[in-house]
């Protein structure tokens, strides 16, 4: 995504490609400054319950597509149990 902070915003011709390409991008507008913004952005925590369906399986298919589990298990030294 996209934030625009310190009072900016999005310049028409910018907002009408965005939306003419029919991106899923979201683009918010922020009052705050670099650091502030940044700040609540580091701070802001994601919600993902047992009912979240869509997002535990696109993590799912990011985890499977993009980190090589094995060597992942291997820098970690987890051990890896027998028994469920």
């Amino acid at each position: 995504g996209v934030i625009l902070n310190g009072g900016l915003t999005l310049h028409p011709a910018i907002e009408a490609l965005v939306s003419g390409l029919r991106l899923r991008l979201p683009i918010i507008e922020t009052g705050f400054g670099t650091f502030e913004t940044a700040s609540r952005v580091a701070a802001t925590r994601g919600r993902v319950t047992a009912t979240s369906h869509r997002k535990i399986d696109t993590a799912l298919t990011l985890m499977e597509t993009h980190v090589d589990t094995v060597d992942l298990l291997k820098h970690l030294a987890v051990p890896i149990p027998s028994v469920v």
